[in-house]
C-alpha cells in the first residue's frame, strides 16, 4: 500500500532570503534528507544519490516579470531485505591434519629436495 503526504506554499520575500531557502534546500539534496515547513505542517523527503533536475525559465519584459522554475525529481532504490544469516568458523585445531608437526615438516622439506636434486640431475624418475 502507498501512502502521499504533499506541501505546498507561496510566499513573498527577499531575494537574500529566497537565496537562504535555495542553500539550504541545496544542503539537503547533499545530505539526502530535507525538512519542508509550512505553517504548521511539515514534511520529511528522502533525497536520492541521483537527481533529474528540470529548469524553466521565461521572462515578459512589457510585463517586467520574470519566473524560474526548479523542478528536483528521483525515486529511491527499493529497500533490499537484510541478508540471512551467514556465519564462517575456523574447525577445531584437533580435528585437521596437522601438515606442521615435526614428522609432517620433515616429510615435506624432504620432499622438496629429493625434486629439487631430480630436476638439477635431469631425470624423472
Amino acid at each position: 500500500m502507498s501512502s502521499s503526504e504533499k506541501l505546498r506554499f507561496h510566499t513573498h520575500l527577499a531575494a537574500e532570503e529566497a537565496a537562504h531557502q535555495l542553500e539550504n534546500l541545496a544542503r539537503g539534496v547533499r545530505t539526502g534528507a530535507i525538512q519542508i515547513e509550512a505553517d504548521d505542517q511539515a514534511l520529511d523527503v528522502e533525497c536520492a544519490s541521483n537527481v533529474r533536475l528540470s529548469v524553466d525559465a521565461k521572462t515578459n519584459e512589457d510585463k517586467r516579470k520574470s519566473r524560474i522554475t526548479i523542478t528536483l525529481s528521483w525515486r529511491l532504490p527499493e529497500a533490499t531485505p537484510a541478508p540471512p544469516h551467514r556465519k564462517i568458523s575456523a574447525r577445531d585445531d584437533t580435528s585437521l591434519p596437522d601438515v606442521f608437526s615435526d614428522n609432517g615438516a620433515s616429510h615435506a622439506a624432504s620432499t622438496r629436495r629429493e625434486d629439487a636434486g631430480r630436476r638439477a640431475l635431469g631425470s624423472d624418475a
